[in-house]
């Protein structure tokens, strides 16, 4: 079935011990509508979801908000992003490719499908189904968890530009 979210403000977190009353096994699609802010965990182990569209409204994405949704193939951020908090695909151990509307003016896809700074500065989030075993990583800051739930890497090179690893 679908899971429709609609609003327009601030969705309440959630957590592992505390999940969201919808975290169920027969949700094959969501559309959020209006919603500001998505809250931890709230659309975690939907195993049936292949893709998500984060709407032009959403502002900020918080941490784990979509872990361990093993079908996820494909993540479509909206132009209205300004925050995304840390290890928000956590264990998408399908999602390869993260892209993100080319009208958002804080962050891009670096054309690997890598979310980055608009700036190109800082590496926000590797995709955890990305399967390249090699990366060197030319950014000057590595966010947090941005390579967290990824089990095919083995090798990153941190590059001479790199100036912050955020814990």
């Amino acid at each position: 079935g679908t899971l429709i979210i609609y609003g327009n403000g601030t969705m309440k977190d959630f957590n592992e011990t505390n999940p969201a009353p919808w975290n169920v096994q027969t949700i094959s699609r969501v559309k959020i509508e209006g919603i500001k802010n998505i809250g931890s965990y709230s659309f975690t182990s939907l195993p049936l979801v292949t893709r998500i569209v984060i709407p032009d409204s959403v502002e900020k994405i918080h941490e784990n908000a979509f872990a361990t949704n093993i079908m996820i193939e494909e993540m479509i951020i909206g132009k209205g992003i300004k925050e995304i908090g840390n290890n928000p695909f956590f264990q998408c151990i399908d999602l390869k490719n993260i892209t993100v509307n080319e009208s958002n003016v804080n962050f891009k896809n670096d054309g690997n499908g890598m979310v980055e700074t608009i700036d190109g500065k800082k590496l926000v989030v590797y995709p955890p189904g990305k399967k390249n075993t090699e990366y060197v990583i030319q950014h000057e800051t590595i966010g947090s968890y941005s390579f967290n739930g990824n089990s095919y890497i083995e090798n990153i090179t941190i590059g001479s530009n790199v100036k912050t690893i955020e814990s």
